[in-house]
């Protein structure tokens, strides 16, 4: 039996877009950083972040190797 590959690329505009999403949320992780120290509790949000944060690492460790 042959196992036929297949290769799915994403447009470059949409890995800009991940990269740039990538970016953002390096700064959401200074802002987050920034609100605990002042008191505010974020746990929500934090957990939401690290989330997010994965998605976006592992779609760009797939579509935008280089």
């Amino acid at each position: 039996m042959v196992v036929e590959r297949f290769k799915v690329e994403l447009p470059k505009e949409r890995v800009e877009d991940l990269k740039a999403s990538q970016k953002l949320l390096e700064d959401l992780e200074e802002e987050i950083r920034r609100a605990e120290e002042a008191g505010i509790d974020v746990s929500e949000l934090r957990a939401r972040y690290a989330e997010t944060k994965e998605r976006v690492e592992k779609l760009l460790s797939v579509y935008a190797k280089e």
